[in-house]
């Protein structure tokens, strides 16, 4: 900037000075114009700006593209006008001049050589990032831009136009954080009403890996947890979302591997861009890797879920055929996710235990009412026999006495008899 200042106090002339400094007051308010733009439209203004100001033949501005987008091209023009060869030859020029090619003639316009343009490159750059783009200003021979003043003039716009698009893309990342953020509650909140009314435990798994392999963008996903029969016998259950269960059916359960185990022993998140190339892959027998027929794995999340207890509950499992599907915020949303499962699990083992309990006392207490049922049956017995023996018993006794009446009138008579023969 100071070699241009340099240049047009030595050129010395007043009244190409005094439209400098109109231009430049006019390009003051630029900033303004650009502040809310979206880069494509800074890119337009920029060329327009550029083009009303400066009046040479051709501008180009170039953007490279932001992550996730294309590259912005805008091109204005005074002359060219129905030549779509010699303008889609000028825009390869431009693009290579604007990618940084050294500049040079264009071809001309109309097929004469005295019609030939000259272009000049100018980078558009902001402290601290990276090359934001380029603006290219072609001008014919007999009139070449950018003069001195041309260029100041020029650099001031791109200065301002360089700031806009950082702010722009600042601000455009921001609202797509926001987004994701808003989003993600929204996903965490709806699947954690659907969790906190579910006490069965199928559903519950279920319901966590339709949801966690959808929003993580996964090709399948699959949750395997741990279960507790009525005898007290551990086993291994699983869900799959993504992909029919047939086709995981046919296959082992996983094993406490180098890979599996970090996630089933509950030590942290295991986030591969390329499990083939991890280091510890294929290390096991007797597949060395995933088993023949297995669907084709490159991306892998696993998570473990584990209990407020600290009781590894499962694991989260997710793979994609693509490279580098799971990002950060991926992780975030599916560890969040276990943690609502791990308490959704535990919410419906407890249930499952209490239904347990409750099984074992009603099946107690029908086992008592049975039993009471047979005491009852021989306490009546007992009452009925109780009867027969205590009848039995008076009846003996009521003729015992008989007996003994009997035998005392039989021994009165008797005496009565002796008496009277002595007589």
């Amino acid at each position: 900037m100071s070699d241009c200042l340099q240049d047009i106090f030595q050129s010395a002339d007043v009244q190409g000075l005094q439209s400098c400094l109109r231009d430049l007051l006019a390009l003051s308010s630029l900033p303004t114009v650009l502040q809310s733009a979206s880069p494509p439209r800074i890119a337009e203004n920029l060329a327009d700006v550029v083009l009303q100001t400066l009046r040479p033949t051709l501008v180009y501005v170039y953007l490279e593209p932001a992550q996730g987008e294309r590259a912005i091209e805008v091109l204005r023009t005074n002359r060219v006008r129905g030549h779509a060869e010699t303008g889609e030859e000028i825009g390869r020029l431009l693009r290579a001049i604007a990618n940084g090619a050294t500049p040079h003639d264009t071809p001309p316009l109309d097929g004469k050589a005295s019609d030939a343009l000259v272009a000049v490159r100018l980078p558009i750059e902001c402290l601290g990032h990276p090359p934001l783009g380029a603006v290219v200003v072609a001008s014919p021979h007999s009139k070449p831009v950018p003069s001195p003043l041309d260029r100041l003039l020029l650099q001031v716009a791109v200065n301002h136009a360089a700031v806009s698009i950082v702010g722009s893309r600042q601000r455009q990342e921001e609202e797509r954080k926001i987004r994701e953020e808003t989003e993600t509650l929204e996903i965490l909140n709806r699947i954690g009403q659907t969790l906190s009314s579910e006490l069965d435990l199928q559903k519950v798994v279920q319901a966590v890996t339709d949801a966690a392999t959808h929003v993580s963008g996964a090709a399948f996903g699959a949750f395997f947890y741990n279960l507790v029969n009525d005898r007290g016998e551990s086993y291994t259950l699983y869900t799959i979302s993504g992909v029919p269960r047939d086709a995981f059916s046919g296959f082992p359960m996983p094993r406490n591997t180098e890979l599996f185990g970090p996630t089933f022993r509950g030590e942290g998140v295991v986030r591969i861009d390329d499990v083939t190339r991890d280091p510890r892959y294929g290390k096991n027998e007797p597949y060395r890797g995933m088993p023949p027929g297995h669907l084709p794995v490159t991306s892998y999340l696993a998570v473990p879920v584990v209990s407020r207890s600290g009781q590894v509950l499962g694991g989260l499992f997710f793979g994609h055929p693509d490279r580098g599907v799971f990002t950060e915020r991926v992780e975030r949303i599916v560890v969040a996710l276990a943690a609502q499962a791990a308490i959704a699990v535990d919410n419906a083992r407890l249930y499952e235990a209490e239904q347990r309990a409750r099984r074992r006392a009603e099946r107690a207490v029908t086992q008592l009412q049975a039993s009471q049922s047979k005491l009852q049956d021989k306490i009546a017995e007992l009452q009925r026999f109780e009867e027969v023996v205590v009848g039995r018993e008076l009846k003996m006794i009521e003729l015992e006495k008989e007996i003994a009446r009997l035998k005392a009138q039989a021994e009165r008579k008797d005496g009565d008899e002796r008496k009277a023969g002595h007589g």
